[in-house]
């Protein structure tokens, strides 16, 4: 609850709520076109070089982290490139094979290119299990990613617990950038104040 993607399921215009079109039933795969953008705003697919390109969310902040020394920061195309590199030179590279090279434009743009096509770009990019991104202090931290102290996320959620084999506890993160649209009038994300996830 407390890490994003570049993109997520449109489940308020194709779910259940919206036009009924897409059941969002499994994580594996949903189409490219039943996406919406989430710290990403759009993508462009291009074919010379074969990649993506993708246009970042303005605005959108990293809660900071006091455990760590980091104050709260704007998420930008250096965020996305130091993410997809680790990616690229982890033991889960396999999964990245097809992709050649990233890099920023300028602060909200990143380019990926790859060296095939590869029909699996979306799921591993965009909204997939390990397509969460997480900044470069986190990962540089004392004890890096595997101290859930050391996590920030842009989020709707701030994660203040981490009990292994029992639950994590998040709190609203404040200065959240999402809002939703019901019945005409816009409201602020999240609309609780705690989540305890077992």
């Amino acid at each position: 609850p407390f890490q994003q993607r570049l993109a997520i399921g449109d489940i308020d215009k194709y779910g259940p709520r919206g036009s009924g079109e897409f059941t969002f039933t499994n994580i594996e795969y949903i189409p490219v076109n039943y996406l919406r953008g989430e710290l990403a705003e759009s993508w462009e697919v291009t074919s010379d070089p074969i990649g993506v390109i993708f246009y970042l969310r303005e605005g959108v902040m990293w809660t900071g982290n006091d455990n760590i020394g980091m104050e709260p920061r704007e998420f930008v195309a250096d965020d996305v490139v130091y993410w997809t590199e680790r990616y690229m030179n982890s033991p889960l590279k396999g999964d990245v094979l097809y992709v050649e090279k990233v890099y920023a434009t300028d602060k909200y743009t990143v380019v990926v290119e790859f060296n095939e096509p590869s029909s699996a770009w979306a799921f591993r990019f965009l909204y997939g299990p390990r397509s969460g991104i997480a900044p470069r202090e986190s990962v540089e931290a004392p004890g890096g990613l595997a101290n859930w102290k050391n996590q920030v996320g842009t989020g709707g959620f701030i994660l203040t617990e981490s009990l292994p084999g029992s639950h994590i506890t998040c709190e609203r993160n404040p200065n959240y950038w999402e809002t939703a649209m019901i019945d005409g009038e816009e409201y602020q994300l999240p609309f609780v104040d705690k989540v305890v996830q077992p």
